[in-house]
């Protein structure tokens, strides 16, 4: 049952992470003509709903030791109700359906400010730091260091994807000046991240030797490697490529890099998805 719980908590984490980065495009690119897709985000948190139902069916399932079509409603619901992440799911639910108002009533719209879908959607994608180990383990301070990487995440990489969908069409003016905003806000974004990651990781691993001897170590320095090269490649973005625009070279090259930042915070999300599987040292 590993592999199904693994397989819905990325989708739930990645989907998270869209609806944050869809909803704060048009001030993540600084562009006019940048949307926050209503469309695209009632998908993503459709996909977040059902993520999120199916997480809790096969997490409630595998705590009654039965599989999970022999789960009844009986045992669903004592696990709604009777358990702290039961009800942090609910309440989590019920953000989503508020969003998803929020959503239906922009429908076909462009958002005159993000104001009312970036908080809602930064809350709950931030939430899920009460369902990790750093909450588990009854320290607050840690799971708000927790939630802060989180929503650090739906920025950057997740940005990553409005980025790319506007760099498919945009002029070449706004291009540049959406890139430039981006490289800023990722400057700040992965400061952050790595602050409150080393926060974590000193909370959760305990010391340097655990990293290389433990499951939960080795898994966690994969997504620090992943994390550096992901870094690499936006460094040459910034550095390399951003003053060469709007050459067509520089734009394709661009365009390829942000694709292979995409693919590697890919991985990224599922190895977060296994590591919360994964007891801590």
């Amino acid at each position: 049952m590993l592999l199904p719980i693994a397989i819905v908590r990325a989708l739930h984490f990645a989907s998270g992470m869209l609806l944050l980065a869809l909803a704060a495009a048009p001030w993540l690119l600084a562009a006019a003509s940048a949307r926050s897709p209503a469309k695209l985000m009632s998908w993503a948190l459709a996909v977040h709903l059902l993520s999120g139902a199916a997480w809790g069916w096969l997490v409630f399932a595998e705590m009654a030791g039965v599989s999970p079509w022999a789960a009844d409603g009986r045992l669903l619901a004592t696990g709604w109700m009777g358990t702290s992440f039961g009800r942090l799911s609910l309440l989590r639910a019920g953000m989503s359906v508020v969003l998803a108002l929020v959503l239906w009533n922009g429908r076909g719209r462009r958002f005159p400010l993000p104001g009312a879908t970036v908080p809602l959607s930064a809350g709950l994608l931030g939430s899920l730091a009460w369902a990790g180990h750093a909450a588990a383990g009854g320290s607050q301070g840690f799971a708000l260091a927790d939630g802060l990487h989180l929503v650090a995440a739906g920025i950057w990489p997740g940005g990553l994807v409005p980025l790319a969908l506007f760099l498919a069409s945009a002029p070449d003016a706004e291009a540049v000046r959406a890139v430039r905003r981006f490289s800023a806000v990722s400057l700040v974004t992965v400061a952050l991240l790595a602050a409150t990651g080393a926060i974590n990781a000193w909370h959760l691993v305990g010391g340097w030797s655990a990293l290389g001897t433990t499951g939960y170590g080795r898994l966690l320095l994969a997504k620090v490697a992943l994390f550096a090269l992901m870094v690499g490649i936006g460094a040459r973005n910034l550095l390399a490529l951003k003053p060469r625009l709007p050459e067509p070279a520089a734009r394709a090259a661009l365009r390829g890099n942000v694709a292979a930042e995409l693919v590697l915070g890919t991985v990224v999300i599922v190895i977060v998805a296994v590591l919360g599987m994964t007891p801590p040292p």
